[in-house]
């Protein structure tokens, strides 16, 4: 199943919304900018996957009147749709971060935090890997964007 480029992406969706989860637990708890970022983060990665899942569907599809080379470009625009969304997630960061730094807003239960993002760190390591390995198997561009991405993560 995670040696297909659509079984990766559901992998990778089973994941990151698990990281998600732990990540929105620890901001609430901490208060932590950069938990908070990777939250945002993380969200843009699910709605990127989700892109990717729907490129690799499409890119599939044979020739037809309309497309009599195929739809492979899909990929390529599921690409650029990803370079857009970090971005985008950068602005938000900085923002925030510039918002906070004016509040003067301070951290709390720092150890949950650390304990959660180390977590985070390892399963991105593991997935952006995995991922790639699966992008070059298949030659699939909109995969090896997404593996890119998340191992920006770490």
């Amino acid at each position: 199943m995670f040696s297909t480029a659509k079984g990766a992406i559901k992998f990778s969706l089973i994941v990151i919304i698990t990281l998600v989860a732990l990540k929105l637990v620890a901001a609430v708890i901490t208060g932590g900018i950069s938990i908070i970022a990777q939250v945002v983060d993380s969200l843009l990665d699910v709605i990127a996957i989700s892109v990717t899942l729907f490129a690799v569907k499409a890119a599939a599809k044979p020739a037809d009147k309309e497309h009599p080379f195929g739809h492979g470009k899909v990929e390529n625009i599921a690409g650029v749709g990803q370079a857009a969304l970090i971005f985008t997630a950068g602005g938000l960061i900085i923002f925030t971060a510039v918002r906070r730094i004016i509040t003067g807003a301070t951290l709390e239960l720092t150890e949950v935090g650390i304990g959660v993002m180390a977590a985070s760190i390892v399963a991105s390591i593991f997935l952006s890997r995995r991922l790639y390995r699966v992008a070059r198997a298949t030659d699939s561009i909109a995969l090896e964007a997404n593996a890119r991405n998340i191992a920006t993560d770490v």
